[in-house]
């Protein structure tokens, strides 16, 4: 079955993966198909369950597969002929908001450990995540399309919308929900009149839980205010080092971006020592439980019950290894590969990592095998594209690079001048160059 949100967030995962531009294309005209009178779309599309109005996580479909199609493969068309379908579906999403918060939800952030239903971040945080995201994904593909006037309304709406998430989830240095204590959830029968009493004072009461997820949405399209950044970010750090012992506590949604946003505010360590977990919950605990396709869920299941052992939603993690461990990104401003960048992460005990896809462009790889005290580093920029290349200096001090063996890096300051490299850079872990089309092969000694 379609489900909308399975397929949103794995849409990354799938074009690294994958030549996805046909399936998305017959896809979107499925969801087009499957859209109400009222902009509302389904769950599951085509519409196998008549299960409607979407939960906004899976409805973001209507604009993360357009928009990720554009990015990708340089679609403009796709923009506009689905233009409509986003317009109907944001359009859909402000009819049942109120005052600029949107509360309606049905799964939020699926299957985090130990749940079915999230029991630390609200369905309505990520909900009203999805209405900014959408709202503001929306702005942008009406600037692209030249509408400057619906790009307006769309942008100034998204403010609004992102105002009401900090006022209603924002608590001091963390994203949190309200959680009752288990033991003011029910009132014994042998209680006296006087506890009785007490009981049903402290059953309104309730307390802030803090929302690995919350954080990391938040950080993610940066929500947080400028000022309490670091503070969240701390906020998040803490919860997954020292109240779950280097675990992630998220769902779906959240596990789909956690990894990224770790790696791009400088906790890149920290998102591979998620990803090489071998105990619960974590990808390598069930590969240590037998696993050779995904589960649904983070714990082993086999009784009845919710128990799928062959689902994508988790494979969201693929992408990271594509973008971050091998590096390479493509340049949103330039889309269909026009400009990208290729910027891998050495981290914990790895030794080598490669990667390859084929892009509109033709083909882009990394690759890169560290050795004592060196590093090499194998490129390969598609033609007619151009290409940030970081390269990682591994720790070292007065580096030098070469490139096919002639030098470009020296002394702190570019070398000799190669055909398709300029520029050269250094900030403390990688010298960055702008190059053309082409194979370069890199070599980073002490």
């Amino acid at each position: 079955m379609g489900w909308m949100g399975d397929a949103q967030l794995t849409a990354e995962e799938a074009v690294y993966n994958f030549d996805m531009a046909g399936f998305y294309t017959k896809w979107l005209r499925d969801i087009r198909d499957a859209q109400k009178a009222d902009g509302s779309v389904p769950d599951v599309v085509p519409m196998y369950w008549p299960i409607i109005p979407a939960d906004p996580a899976w409805g973001t479909a209507c604009l993360v597969i357009p928009w990720t199609v554009y990015l990708y493969y340089g679609d403009r068309q796709i923009l506009e002929t689905n233009y409509p379908l986003m317009q109907n579906y944001v359009a859909f999403l402000d009819s049942i908001a109120q005052d600029d918060v949107l509360s309606f939800g049905k799964y939020g952030d699926w299957c985090p450990p130990w749940h079915v239903n999230s029991t630390d971040t609200p369905q309505d945080l990520v909900s009203q995540w999805c209405y900014y995201h959408d709202t503001a994904t929306l702005s942008t593909i009406a600037t692209i399309l030249g509408k400057g006037k619906d790009a307006k309304t769309y942008a100034a709406k998204a403010e609004k919308i992102k105002a009401a998430f900090n006022q209603k989830f924002l608590r001091g240095d963390r994203y949190a929900g309200e959680r009752k204590p288990w033991y003011l959830t029910f009132i014994p029968p042998t209680a006296t009149e006087q506890q009785k009493k007490e009981l049903e004072k402290h059953l309104a009461s309730t307390f802030d839980v803090r929302s690995q997820t919350g954080h990391v949405l938040a950080l993610c399209l940066d929500l947080v205010p400028t000022d309490r950044k670091e503070a969240v970010l701390k906020s998040l750090i803490e919860d997954i080092v020292i109240i779950h012992g280097n675990h992630l506590n998220t769902g779906i949604v959240g596990t789909r971006y956690i990894l990224d946003v770790l790696t791009e505010n400088g906790y890149a360590d920290l998102a591979f020592k998620l990803v090489t977990q071998t105990t619960y919950p974590s990808w390598g605990y069930m590969i240590k439980e037998g696993a050779t396709t995904l589960w649904e869920r983070w714990e082993y299941l086999t009784e009845v019950g919710m128990n799928s052992q062959n689902h994508i939603m988790l494979g969201s993690i693929d992408a990271w290894f594509y973008r971050y461990l091998a590096g390479i990104q493509l340049d949103p401003s330039a889309p269909g590969w026009q400009r990208l960048r290729i910027k891998p992460h050495i981290l914990g005990n790895l030794q080598f990592a490669s990667a390859s896809l084929q892009t509109i462009r033709g083909l882009v790889s990394s690759r890169w095998t560290k050795g004592y005290n060196s590093l090499e580093f194998q490129v390969t920029v598609p033609v007619n594209s151009q290409a940030t290349v970081s390269i990682p200096t591994v720790g070292l001090e007065n580096v030098v690079i070469t490139e096919s063996g002639a030098v470009i890096w020296e002394n702190g300051k570019p070398g000799r001048t190669v055909a398709g490299i300029t520029g050269g850079r250094a900030n403390k872990d990688a010298v960055t160059f702008e190059v053309g089309s082409g194979v370069y092969s890199f070599s980073v000694r002490s």
